[in-house]
């Protein structure tokens, strides 16, 4: 009877494991996130906006849902890989991101870096890192919808047949042409890179703090170095 319970148990593991997945999948989670940075550059800003902000909270809600009310007690056993994945996104998200010239690809794998600190906050298993998944993920809405909101009204693609993408060199000059949009979004990319004293910042550096709290040390300790490579 116990091996029986063992052995169901071990196999109700390995389905919870491929569950986890898919929704990595949607989160566009590395080494899952090959589709995102194709789909954000191929899609109409209008269309990009949408599925590249408002999926995230609903799909952490769905694994929080899962793992943390269902089954909190195989968090221990898959808290290995979730940190693994965490670690991967932050990384790839963050040293990808360097070579791109394109702003929605760009933003596409900024996506892929702060789902994997989100994520990172997820696999402590205490209140407070379920805390600031909600607080991250909030952030990083409003965030984002201030972001894609400034691209949308400045309206730079006449027609969408002719140029699907932004290039970062079409805000060189938004300084001298519109100082208060200027202005907001380098408040926004200030908040999204986490530079103090910007509320970007501090959230970020709770992740840190309930990582370390939670003796993850090695991720927090990644996360913290690749972090200030991704303000680049």
């Amino acid at each position: 009877s116990s091996l029986y319970s063992s052995f169901e148990t071990s196999l109700l593991k390995f389905a919870i494991l491929f569950f986890i997945i898919s929704i990595f999948f949607k989160l566009a989670l590395a080494p899952f996130h090959l589709w995102a940075p194709d789909v954000y550059e191929g899609s109409l800003t209008s269309s990009t906006v949408f599925f590249a902000i408002m999926p995230k909270l609903g799909l952490f809600i769905l694994l929080i849902r899962i793992v943390y009310s269902a089954f909190f007690s195989f968090l221990e056993d898959l808290r290995h890989f979730i940190v693994f994945i965490a670690v991967i996104s932050i990384l790839i998200g963050s040293i990808a991101g360097l070579e791109q010239r394109k702003l929605k690809n760009l933003l596409a794998y900024s996506s892929i870096s702060h789902m994997g600190y989100a994520l990172l906050s997820f696999s402590t298993g205490t209140f407070e890192g379920l805390q600031l998944v909600f607080c991250y993920l909030i952030i990083y809405m409003y965030s984002g919808l201030g972001l894609w909101g400034i691209i949308v009204s400045m309206r730079l693609q006449r027609n969408y047949t002719q140029k699907q993408n932004t290039d970062i060199t079409d805000f060189m000059l938004l300084g001298k042409s519109n100082k208060t949009i200027a202005f907001f979004f380098m408040v926004i990319i200030f908040s999204i890179a986490g530079i103090p004293p910007m509320i970007g910042f501090l959230v970020k550096l709770s992740v840190f703090l309930v990582s370390i709290e939670a003796f993850i040390y090695y991720a927090a300790f990644i996360a913290i170095i690749i972090s200030v490579i991704s303000a680049f």
